[in-house]
């Protein structure tokens, strides 16, 4: 997949909970940044509501049962007030050492997409 024509989560995850809140990953490894999308006239970063919304509905459209599964999932909870709706950035810094390559730490922040 090509970084600037995404056309859904290189990472996905909902979380079956009872209450049906929905968990989105993006996981970057190495140095690897942020993709974005052009939507429109404008490039929107992986992150924001925009391409979050454009990738759901992409995913709707062209994906896999498994994509269309994990769209049913994030409609629901976006139509439903008390569902959450959580978007993590997952690092994962690769150090070359003589011994190989390792992981030393793994950083997760949360996207604010305004849910």
């Amino acid at each position: 997949m090509l970084p600037s024509r995404p056309t859904k989560y290189p990472t996905f995850v909902t979380s079956n909970n009872a209450a049906g809140d929905v968990i989105i990953v993006e996981a970057k490894g190495g140095k690897s940044p942020l993709g974005k999308k052009q939507i429109g006239d404008k490039d929107y970063q992986q992150g924001t509501r925009e391409y979050a919304e454009t990738i759901t509905e992409n995913m709707d459209k062209k994906g896999t049962a498994t994509d269309i599964k994990a769209t049913k999932a994030i409609n629901k909870a976006t139509s439903r007030k008390k569902n959450e709706i959580k978007y993590l950035h997952i690092e994962t810094p690769i150090y070359k050492t003589e011994q190989g390559s390792i992981v030393k730490e793994v950083k997760i922040s949360e996207f604010d997409i305004g849910n």
